[in-house]
């Protein structure tokens, strides 16, 4: 059965695309086939991270295109094919932005399960063993179809008021407003937050200690028991285009610091308390598949 999660919160930063990006490697490298789609139409999304920026061009075939008219398998980047990703991937485009304009003029029976009716035409479901979908930082009509379409969701969030916020957001946004909604139309659909992910935390500011705190101690937020620390070779691995585990394994790139492989261990966690559907499992060091 293919897990599906939607990488999301209603404002921009957090980490979405961090996570998403070493995460999705971390099942890679478990044995997982998992794909990852990108629907954040710019620069610095990950399709930019992860150095396949030329294909965010307009003039290239698009998932947009395919979501409405063709199909999602004519726009996978396959990892057997492009030596240089870490996983399978439908790249973004700066075309995404005129999602909002297409679904206007196009003839759907529901403008919010374009995306789902989309995934089950290709038959992505039967291909993969886990789907991520990355998203931008906002609540339009392009995330709340991303939405629906996993019906799971983790939301990264720095410890700061603003990470507060999207929580409370991500939990209304999910269970107040769409899952009742989806119901009046008709659909029942019953939504998942995975996973809070506290990530960028520093212990040397207070701030940072109250709101790991506030989350630790709330039982409606179900937070992921590892921080991610504001330490690590984050801003390298990006310059290079690189996930953390392929900077750690590079011969191109520096050496980890005695601290840092901790970093790549949360990620397997993460990727294992996915798979499993649970938060709490005891932590098995992973068999990397060659």
């Amino acid at each position: 059965m293919v897990r599906t999660v939607t990488m999301w919160t209603q404002s921009g930063g957090g980490g979405k695309s961090t996570v998403t990006m070493n995460t999705a490697h971390a099942l890679e490298k478990a044995g997982h086939d998992v794909l990852v789609w990108d629907i954040d139409p710019q620069r610095q999304s990950l399709t930019d991270y992860i150095g396949m920026t030329e294909y965010l061009s307009n003039d290239r075939a698009n998932a947009l295109e395919a979501v409405f008219d063709g199909d999602l398998n004519d726009v996978i980047l396959s990892k057997d094919r492009h030596d240089e990703l870490p996983f399978d991937l439908i790249p973004s485009s700066f075309q995404w932005s005129d999602f909002d304009k297409v679904l206007a003029r196009e003839a759907v029976p529901n403008e919010w399960t374009v995306f789902r009716q989309a995934l089950v035409k290709a038959n992505i479901p039967d291909y993969y063993d886990v789907l991520f979908i990355d998203c931008e930082g906002r609540k339009g009509l392009k995330e709340r179809n991303a939405l629906i379409a996993t019906q799971n969701v983790i939301v990264p969030v720095f410890p700061n008021r603003k990470g507060r916020t999207d929580v409370k957001t991500a939990q209304e946004y999910l269970f107040n407003r769409t899952q009742p909604a989806l119901a009046d139309a008709g659909i029942d659909l019953e939504f998942n937050i995975n996973a809070i992910v506290a990530t960028q935390v520093d212990y040397n500011k207070s701030i940072h200690q109250d709101n790991v705190g506030y989350f630790q101690n709330n039982d409606d937020i179900p937070l992921f028991p590892h921080v991610f620390k504001d330490r690590g070779p984050y801003e390298q691995a990006m310059e290079e285009q690189m996930t953390l585990f392929e900077f750690s394994e590079s011969d191109e790139t520096r050496d980890l610091y005695d601290y840092e492989p901790e970093v790549l261990e949360k990620y397997h966690y993460l990727a294992q308390a996915i798979m499993a559907g649970d938060l709490n499992i005891e932590y098995q060091k992973p068999r990397v598949v060659a």
